[in-house]
């Protein structure tokens, strides 16, 4: 144990220190911040980052690579670290799309900017988690897909909200429903691409592979984009209408876009990992054993 290489080591420091620090400016603001009404901000951005940090362990634990992570207390940790930073930095440049969690979930008691924050976060946390699946020579094949997927998510948002107006309809007319439907949209998201980050990195093609797979894998997010414009377009709300019914306008959509991301995932199949000592060997080696 402990036997990091020197970018290992300056990672796992790095990474620590924006964990730790991130963590702590994180839970100081839910537990200090004062609403201006009773709501259960305060409760799901507590619960949220720590259930996400458990799911990011299960995945550590099951499908990264079986040699240098599963059972390893020194990579796992390291790995734990980064994703607490990877999870909490996205969550503070949430404000740059137009939804901060402290001044609209929390100091304002938003119920849309709470299920928008909290689906941001799910959603990079699983990019961030799938990009761990597999095997790689280094913590750089886990580390630039994982950089890679959570860019992708975010500037998926920023293209969502260039063609609406889902940021005005969170945090200025609060509905629900559109943060439900957002919400769900970051999460699924998040999922396809930590599932087209996934597997073993082919070494003989590079990290052209890995980025040619990925838009092979990811394509549906546009389709996701197309279809959240569509439906914003109908289900917004306006004068006539100004608060959308949450089950029609908000979780009808949103189910719907969590069958169809199921079904895809399904459709994709798991995601292949060597067993222990056999990654990288010929495939006729790896047939034979």
């Amino acid at each position: 144990m402990w036997d990091f290489s020197p970018d290992e080591f300056i990672f796992l420091v790095a990474a620590g220190i924006v964990a730790v620090v991130g963590i702590a400016r994180w839970y100081y603001a839910v537990a200090r911040t004062k609403s201006f009404r009773p709501s259960h901000a305060k409760l799901v951005l507590g619960i949220v980052p720590l259930a996400l940090l458990i799911v990011l362990l299960v995945v550590l634990q099951t499908m990264a690579d079986p040699v240098w992570v599963v059972g390893r207390f020194d990579y796992t940790l390291m790995f734990m670290a980064g994703g607490a930073a990877w999870m909490f930095v996205a969550a503070a440049m949430f404000a740059l799309v137009g939804v901060n969690a402290r001044d609209d979930a929390l100091e304002r008691s938003n119920p849309a900017a709470t299920t928008i924050i909290a689906g941001g976060m799910t959603g990079v946390m699983l990019a961030y988690a799938g990009s761990n699946i597999g095997n790689g020579p280094t913590i750089w094949t886990t580390l630039v897909p994982a950089f890679v997927a959570a860019l992708a998510l975010l500037a998926t948002w920023a293209l969502l909200e260039a063609l609406t107006d889902t940021a005005e309809a969170i945090t200025v007319e609060r509905d629900v429903a559109t943060g439900v439907r957002v919400g769900t949209f970051l999460a699924c998201a998040g999922a396809v691409f930590g599932r087209a980050m996934a597997g073993d990195f082919d070494e003989a093609a590079g990290y052209g592979g890995t980025m040619r797979d990925f838009a092979m894998a990811a394509w549906p997010v546009v389709a996701f984009v197309i279809a959240m414009v569509v439906v914003h377009h109908f289900a917004r709300p306006t004068v006539s209408r100004p608060v959308p019914s949450v089950v029609a306008a908000g979780l009808v959509p949103a189910a719907a876009m969590v069958a169809i991301t199921l079904a895809y995932l399904f459709a994709l199949g798991r995601p292949y990992v060597a067993p222990a000592n056999e990654y990288g060997k010929p495939p006729a080696v790896e047939k034979a054993s």
